[in-house]
């Protein structure tokens, strides 16, 4: 902890320079900087970089005279000029009864914003974990570079009003977003539009890193980045998000990785939640519609923009090694390693992902109409998608009529394309019910498998032919997990190509 300090000096460094700390993941307290900065990546007036443990509270710099890298610049921290006086010439305290005129006690427990005035005077209390603000009109940032560096408060509600023209330019630097860090509280009901964020990592249109909640919110106009970049948020780290979504077009710069729609890093939750902007990170790793990397959960959401990266891409996720359920893309896929109309690369067994989907026969990968997990052909796709993303098995007695003895019989290459509605379920059985020619049908095979039991019932399956050579785990039943049991097959004349 740093309780309280006092900068005066010229700082200079590489990555991660403050007027205070270059890489906070302690408490700062009571203290300020008059420090100039010079840094190149992750740089601020208090702090180079707040790590997720770190805290910072009443402690503040005059973004108007602290020159960073030879200019003025709003990080963690920064109050303007007028507030920053009051707040030093009161024994660096801020009562926020002094701003009632941009800052108004509704009586019902918010303050509320009805002007850009009142963003700037909400950076002296953004860290008062008792205060709630909300917008009581639409706002149009005429400042650029104006934002919420950091949000320690209770709650900020967008209450159904709009924030727009949001510009912040930062390319070197971290946690940026209309909040660039959230660390705790909620933050509801926010419309961001016609807007334009650039950072370095961590950048996300609504918050860089988030450490609160956030709900019914969107975002709207460009985002752009190298590492953990979302169009709603950059890096999710014990935060959660919930029906909220993003229009905006997602750009991951050379080299970037973890990039995705909605979230770059996602650690928690997703729910409820859609992109329909474009992501595009043609040298990019780990890029989702969704999710770039997920080591969290995402439940009940979907893409319908394009995505576009180099390795390990796919239409939800890009990367994923946690879980996927109830979720759908309806978009274009674009990349040259692993790449996958729902996951790019899924980590671990095949029961990660259940119940979410693509429609092969309209979806394009690199082009063309290719299976991957989660891929369902047109008519059982449009079947689950029109029934509330539910397959019902006995719609399917034709092609998968069920034995007296609990399994499901596949007996032609039919079947087998209808088994993909329901290899996630974990209380089926399938059996082969006769030896299966796949010469008709190539490309054709089982990407995950996640039921119960596959049993050959000792048939063959022949002239089965996959190429996918820049794919992994690539086979028959490309890749199956949990309690799966799989027996009595029997394979002839394959060609099968993966990675």
């Amino acid at each position: 902890s740093i309780i309280p300090a006092n900068i005066n000096s010229i700082i200079q460094g590489n990555q991660y320079v403050g007027g205070l700390v270059g890489l906070n993941n302690g408490s700062i307290i009571n203290s300020d900087s008059t420090v100039n900065i010079n840094g190149n990546i992750g740089f601020g007036g208090l702090v180079g970089k707040n790590e997720y443990g770190g805290s910072i509270n009443n402690s503040h710099y005059n973004r108007d005279t602290v020159l960073i890298n030879g200019s003025p610049l709003l990080t963690i921290g920064g109050l303007y000029t007028n507030q920053f006086q009051d707040w030093i010439s009161n024994n660096k305290s801020l009562d926020i009864n002094n701003y009632s005129s941009t800052l108004v006690d509704n009586g019902d427990g918010y303050y509320s914003i009805s002007n850009m005035q009142g963003i700037q005077d909400l950076l002296g209390f953004a860290d008062s974990s008792n205060l709630k603000f909300k917008l009581n009109g639409d706002i149009v940032l005429t400042i650029s570079g104006l934002f919420i560096p950091y949000f320690d408060a209770l709650e900020f509600d967008g209450n159904g009003y709009k924030i727009s023209n949001l510009s912040i330019n930062q390319p070197s630097n971290y946690d940026i977003g209309f909040i660039g860090y959230l660390k705790n509280g909620f933050l509801n009901n926010v419309s961001v539009e016609n807007s334009s964020v650039t950072g370095y990592g961590y950048v996300g249109g609504l918050v860089g890193t988030n450490i609160g909640t956030i709900n019914n919110s969107h975002y709207a106009g460009n985002v752009t980045g190298n590492y953990r970049i979302g169009g709603l948020v950059g890096n999710n780290v014990v935060g959660s998000v919930n029906t909220s979504y993003n229009s905006a077009t997602v750009t991951g710069t050379t080299g970037s990785m973890k990039i995705g729609g909605l979230i770059g890093y996602n650690q928690c939750t997703l729910t409820n939640s859609y992109n329909t902007g474009t992501v595009n990170a043609p040298t990019g790793y780990n890029v989702g519609g969704l999710v770039g990397f997920n080591d969290g959960a995402v439940d009940n959401s979907y893409n319908q923009g394009s995505v576009t990266g180099s390795n390990y891409v796919g239409g939800l996720i890009g990367y994923n090694n946690s879980t996927l359920n109830d979720s759908y893309n309806e978009g274009n896929v674009t990349g040259t390693t692993e790449v996958g109309g729902i996951v790019g690369f899924n980590e671990g067994d095949a029961s990660n992902i259940i119940n979410s989907h693509y429609n092969i026969d309209n979806i394009l990968i690199n082009g063309q109409k290719l299976l991957t997990a989660g891929g369902l052909f047109n008519t059982q796709y449009q079947d689950w998608f029109n029934n509330n993303l539910n397959l019902d098995i006995n719609n399917y007695a034709t092609s998968l009529p069920l034995s007296n003895d609990g399994y499901y019989t596949i007996s032609d290459p039919q079947g087998i394309k209808d088994l993909l509605g329901f290899a996630d379920n974990s209380d089926y059985k399938f059996r082969l019910g006769a030896d299966i020619d796949l010469s008709s049908t190539p490309e054709l095979f089982i990407p995950y498998f996640s039921a119960k039991e596959f049993d050959g019932g000792k048939h063959i399956i022949s002239n089965l032919k996959i190429t996918q050579p820049n794919n992994s785990n690539i086979g028959f039943i490309g890749k199956f997990g949990g309690s799966t049991t799989i027996k009595n097959i029997g394979l002839n004349n394959i060609a099968i190509t993966g990675r």
